[in-house]
């Protein structure tokens, strides 16, 4: 599946920080991680992108910072509704190849944290190319070297 990926508006915060997610795909549950709607659409600290399909249906979104000019920091979310349907890896991979293009982002390496819990978003990253380079009881660091 294709998908489209734009900055990041009110009227798809909102519905970003109502998301309730099932543990077992709990990447990004908002609760969880105190993400609020200024957070998303004005943040000082990170971009904050939604993705699209086809058919203009909200997917998910994609959120990132610069850590060094060398380290681009990525938080990749599918919503409640199209998680557990075999489309992680296309939108991870999707969402990846859209935040490089943004920023010409050719050289570095691409980090992201995730729960230890979250064994299902650790394979998807680890699919996509991730490796995992240190964790502890609260994250797991992957990092994808370009």
């Amino acid at each position: 599946m294709m998908y489209e990926f734009r900055p990041m508006t009110e009227e798809y915060g909102d519905v970003v920080v109502s998301w309730k997610t099932p543990f077992r795909y709990a990447c990004f549950d908002v609760d969880n991680h105190e993400t609020t709607l200024d957070d998303l659409i004005s943040s000082d600290v990170f971009d904050s992108f939604i993705a699209l399909t086809p058919d203009d249906e909200l997917v998910g979104f994609a959120e990132c910072t610069f850590i060094d000019e060398d380290d681009l920091r990525v938080g990749i979310a599918l919503m409640p509704d199209y998680q557990g349907k075999g489309i992680g890896f296309d939108f991870v991979e999707s969402a990846i190849e859209f935040l490089q293009d943004y920023y010409e982002y050719v050289e570095g390496t691409i980090t992201t944290l995730l729960m230890p819990e979250d064994k299902h978003a650790i394979e998807i990253f680890e699919r996509v190319g991730f490796t995992v380079t240190s964790e502890d009881d609260d994250y797991v660091e992957l990092e994808l070297v370009l």
